[in-house]
């Protein structure tokens, strides 16, 4: 592998895992697989397979085991980071990452980040359809 040893900033998931060692291993990944092979990355870490990645967490609201929970879905570029906590009704985030890597500066209720804020939330939304997660 020609990009062993350095990082890649690609966004990539976890379902891209079983695709990627299929490839490595010259086998065959079935067609109606989540993931895509990340062999192009592994071959030059400047390079990418897919244009955002999907994350889902759960949350508790309030304490102790009766305590609520909701989820929050998030969408990764190799810019952003946006999620929503239950739909939104717990809160919304957006994240420069190219300005602000450690996540101190909420942008997602400043008007200059309101057409990202739509880009992003539509972004999500497709993800979370494909994911089957909508």
């Amino acid at each position: 592998m020609k990009g062993a040893g350095k990082s890649s900033g690609s966004p990539v998931e976890l379902v891209d895992v079983y695709p990627t060692v299929a490839d490595l291993c010259g086998l065959d990944a079935p067609d109606d697989l989540s993931g895509k092979s990340l062999r192009p990355i592994l071959e030059d870490p400047s390079a990418s397979v897919q244009k955002a990645a999907l994350t889902q967490v759960s949350r508790r609201k309030g304490r102790g085991a009766n305590a609520d929970g909701f989820k929050g879905y998030s969408i990764r570029t190799d810019r952003y980071r946006y999620t929503e906590w239950d739909g939104g009704k717990e809160g919304v985030e957006l994240y420069d990452h190219e300005n602000d890597a450690m996540e101190f500066n909420n942008l997602a209720e400043k008007d200059e980040a309101s057409e990202t804020v739509k880009e992003m939330k539509s972004l999500l939304q497709e993800s979370m359809k494909r994911a089957g997660s909508s």
